[in-house]
């Protein structure tokens, strides 16, 4: 083929592409349509797969917000694992397509997610595993799980609360008295309430009492105060004899909290 032939076929080429950018232009095709994968249906920065969901290319950049709905579980980690930069996922099921549990790594992929919806499914409560795989989401910052049953324990009140999670719940909580709680049903604010109680509250301590009998095995170090002065009690002023901490045992002395000591 002649140099000349060569170059007249590259410009049919170019003229070919240019005609085609041309032809979208006109149509008012925009960008974000033109990278929806084929069998989701999409809008600006919003991108919605079914079932019928069949792509390998993960899903563009530009979509922020994804809904995954009538599909299977192993459908729509397909769809996750392909959808990394999301940051808004809705999840929800069909009497066909019902979703009962989930791998823990079903949400692993999704490091910029930050809220997750679970409208109330098929089954109204939450999958199985839900728990541990919502626990590999890194920057989960608002959960909402609709009107889905829980299971009536604390495991999810304190993640959310340990993690600061905003929780968005309209279910109630039932069967809850074999797990020693008082009432047997709770609305989820209500078990949030008794789970808040039920957390260990950390001991704040005012005032350290120690009695003369153990007092002699002190060192004290606050300079500030006569007393403390002297690192033990060998050293104590002549005003001060041992014999003098070994009074009656109804006799206590008191330390504030501000005067470290060493226990020997």
């Amino acid at each position: 083929m002649s140099l000349v032939r060569k170059l007249s076929l590259m410009c049919l080429v170019v003229v070919i592409l240019s005609c085609v950018t041309e032809a979208r232009r006109r149509d008012g095709t925009p960008k974000w349509a033109a990278q929806c994968p084929s069998t989701c249906l999409c809008k600006r920065g919003f991108a919605g797969c079914s079932s019928k969901y069949i792509d390998k290319a993960d899903i563009a950049p530009m979509y922020r917000k994804l809904a995954i709905s009538y599909t299977h579980a192993k459908t729509a980690k397909t769809i996750i694992e392909h959808a990394p930069n999301v940051k808004e996922l809705k999840l929800s099921d069909h009497k066909r397509t019902m979703i009962t549990s989930i791998p823990t790594n079903f949400f692993a992929p999704l490091d910029s997610l930050v809220t997750l919806d679970i409208p109330t499914l098929t089954a109204r409560k939450l999958p199985k595993n839900f728990l541990a795989a919502v626990k590999k989401i890194p920057n989960l910052t608002k959960l909402k799980i609709g009107r889905n049953r829980i299971n009536c324990n604390c495991d999810l009140m304190d993640f959310v609360e340990e993690r600061g999670i905003d929780l968005s719940a309209d279910g109630v909580v039932s069967g809850c008295l074999k797990n020693e709680f008082d009432e047997d049903s709770y609305s989820i604010a209500e078990l949030a309430d008794v789970c808040e109680a039920r957390r260990p509250k950390p001991t704040i301590i005012s005032d350290i009492t120690i009695l003369p009998s153990i007092a002699r095995g002190m060192v004290m170090n606050d300079t500030s105060d006569p007393f403390f002065a002297h690192s033990s009690y060998d050293r104590l002023p002549s005003s001060m004899a041992l014999g003098d901490l070994a009074e009656p045992d109804t006799e206590e002395v008191n330390f504030r909290q501000s005067r470290p000591c060493m226990l020997f």
